[in-house]
């Protein structure tokens, strides 16, 4: 079922819609029969009380598609986000005397919030008039109207969204329910098998049934490495000869077919006959049966004993033949058949994730070097089944350790814009990683290892860009200042679960102690809103909050560093979780810029408007070509002070005075301000505890 949330915009609606009204017990009889109390402010209950749309609401509970009811009225204070968090359904009562408040634009905000990830539905109702409808702020919407001629068309219009929507969340729901079934049946099995899971550096491993892979990847990735590869054919023969030597099968094929039906065979070069017919015998047999086996594979593998009987030997003993159907390209996989099966190597599926990356790989050489081949072995094996043997973790994490070193950084310039004195000068800067070969791209593979493989991996990207960025940036510095260089702060991106390391605060006192001009008052430390509290982990919540509290205020008292929240915006962003972190920046992510203009700005006004209550300096990055809101929009109308973006400058290796003024210049120019001089601000230490 779906809850729903009437929300009286006005201060308070005061024009009834029809057909009287319900006496206040009939009002309290609807709201508990749904298990919620009522709740009902101002214009003596209003429209609230109106007898044809109460009936539609009795009738979506009685009906089983609403399970509770909430009635709010926004004309005294602002509203709990808790008592919007869960709703399924916002509705919304406009009329014409609507003008506007800070409560009604934060119930839009956390409405619209919802509504963006498909997880709740808006209805706004229209009384009598579109006036009001047309100054608040969900204007881009379509309303239902119910005005006095209209009410039955509308009452109507709002019970079937209401149905519809609840229909498709049911749907998703069972959708959802039925892969997490499956998802926690395998992590049940494997739980059972693999043993303990690299959590702390202090647990020893157990033992794990994967560790009998270890040796075949490593003979399997050895072998590879020693053949040339060539074109996908070559590749595919290669990789069916290796598969044969390490597994000691008969007979390796690599197999795809073709748009046409017809079957492709790439088989092992030492292929061994199972009985005294030709090989090309052998071969035809194979693709007849291969071409007559399903093409639609629903398991990865199959095993089924005596597959071909027309190639068992005559001795009779059992030829285990497995199918390995690649789930990613369609058509395609591998064969392999083997006297006395596979006994040494329990859990096939295992053995199936890798010859199926294997194969991927090979089939389309999408790969750069072995390291790499046989770092996407891990990756596969650590996604699927979420553990691995301690010999491949460590082994994956030697690799991880060599890939930062082909790590390096760029600087994005924030610009501040002050509307009052018509001025654009750079605030900050953040530090971005970049890859040292193609420099314009981000290690991209790098960030998505440390977020699969955990907190120690996470650490270690974290302490080796703290290290890079810091020096980079305090030699840019240092070769400005004898052009009386003012120094901007310096923005770094960290993961929470690093702050929680000992070992990184340390790096960081050590860092700061030899990074001249540098301080810890000009470094702004972001972290993502969306990782402070791990959404799986809700139940400890709290915990999180407060521990992450006093690292920041620890940190903060110690070294001067300042934190930042990055990424907020929709999905999991919570203003009550803002307020708790009370952070000296608020990033808004990059989102909200591709919502509907109304909205957008709806959003940001309301982020900018509640963090300046707060002491909070807001950022909007992300402003880019894509962006349905113009700078002059975000700067001019909405006023935004900070803004950061591709509109306004990449990100550079390197910059100096000259090249700020310039840029600034162009950005004036841009918004139509006067460019013919830029004077940034003498240097005021008090300005970075804004």
């Amino acid at each position: 079922m779906g809850s729903l949330v009437m929300i009286d915009l006005p201060v308070l609606c005061r024009t009834a819609i029809a057909e009287g009204e319900l006496p206040e017990a009939d009002l309290e009889q609807v709201c508990e029969s749904t298990g919620s109390s009522a709740v009902v402010f101002g214009a003596e209950g209003g429209v609230l009380r109106n007898q044809s749309l109460l009936l539609v609401l009795k009738r979506l509970v009685g009906e089983g598609y609403l399970n509770s009811l909430k009635f709010q009225s926004l004309d005294k204070a602002l509203v709990q986000e808790s008592v919007l968090e869960h709703a399924s359904v916002f509705i919304f009562l406009i009329d014409g005397n609507y003008q506007g408040s800070a409560a009604a634009a934060q119930a839009a905000f956390l409405a619209m919030r919802r509504a963006v990830s498909g997880e709740a539905l808006i209805v706004p109702l229209v009384i009598d008039g579109s006036e009001g409808f047309a100054r608040s702020e969900l204007a881009f919407l379509q309303p239902v109207q119910l005005d006095s001629s209209k009410v039955e068309s509308g009452l109507n219009e709002l019970e079937s969204q209401v149905v519809g929507f609840i229909k498709k969340m049911r749907e998703s729901a069972a959708q959802r329910s039925g892969a997490q079934r499956a998802k926690l049946a395998q992590k049940q099995l494997m739980d059972r098998v693999a043993g303990a899971s690299q959590i702390a550096e202090s647990v020893d491993p157990l033992p794990c049934h994967m560790s009998v892979y270890d040796d075949f990847i490593e003979q399997l990735i050895a072998r590879l490495q020693v053949m040339r590869m060539h074109d996908r054919r070559r590749n595919l023969n290669l990789l069916s000869e290796a598969l044969r030597q390490v597994l000691g099968a008969e007979m390796v094929y690599c197999y795809f077919r073709g748009k046409n039906g017809e079957l492709h065979l790439y088989e092992a070069e030492s292929n061994n006959c199972l009985h005294e017919c030709p090989a090309s015998v052998v071969h035809t047999v194979l693709e007849e049966a291969l071409a007559g086996y399903p093409s639609e594979l629903t398991k990865r593998s199959l095993h089924l004993q005596n597959f071909l009987p027309q190639l068992a030997p005559t001795s009779g003993s059992t030829v285990e033949c497995m199918v390995i159907a690649n789930e990613r390209l369609d058509n395609c996989g591998v064969f392999v058949a083997a006297k006395g099966g596979l006994t040494r190597f329990p859990l096939t599926e295992i053995l199936s994730t890798v010859i199926n990356t294997l194969h991927d790989a090979l089939a389309w050489a999408s790969f750069e070097t072995f390291e790499k081949l046989k770092a996407r072995v891990y990756d596969a094996l650590k996604t699927t089944y979420r553990y691995v043997s301690n010999d491949m973790y460590e082994d994956r994490r030697r690799i991880f350790k060599s890939q930062l070193s082909g790590i390096g950084v760029h600087f994005e310039p924030m610009f501040r814009f002050d509307r009052e004195t018509r001025n654009v000068d750079i605030y900050a800067y953040e530090a971005l990683a970049r890859d040292n070969i193609n420099a314009s791209a981000a290690p991209v593979d790098v960030f998505n290892t440390a977020t699969l493989w955990g907190m120690r991996f996470q650490s270690e990207l974290d302490s080796t860009l703290l290290e890079t960025t810091i020096s980079s940036y305090a030699a840019q510095v240092n070769s400005c200042l004898d052009q009386k260089y003012r120094i901007k702060p310096l923005s770094l991106n960290v993961y929470p679960a690093t702050l929680r390391s000992s070992s990184y605060r340390e790096l960081l006192f050590d860092v700061l102690g030899r990074a001249a001009p540098l301080t810890g008052n000009q470094l702004i430390m972001e972290v993502s809103e969306k990782t402070v509290v791990s959404p799986e982990l809700q139940s400890e919540a709290r915990k999180q909050l407060e521990e992450y509290r006093q690292i920041v205020r620890k940190l903060g008292d110690i070294t001067g560093v300042r934190f930042a929240i990055d990424d907020f915006g929709v999905g999991n962003a919570s203003l009550s979780r803002l307020d708790s972190l009370k952070p000296h920046y608020v990033k808004i992510d990059r989102d909200i810029l591709s919502f509907d203009t109304r909205m957008s700005t709806t959003l940001i006004r309301y982020l900018l408007e509640s963090q300046r209550e707060q002491g909070t300096t807001v950022i909007l990055e992300g402003v880019d070509i894509h962006s349905k809101l113009s700078l002059r929009e975000l700067v001019n109308n909405i006023g935004v002070g900070i803004i950061q973006g591709h509109s306004l400058s990449k990100s550079v290796s390197g910059f100096d005075p000259r090249w700020e003024t310039e840029i600034c210049r162009k950005i004036k120019a841009d918004l139509g301000w006067d460019a013919s001089t830029v004077a940034p601000e003498p240097y005021k230490p008090e300005a970075l505890l804004h």
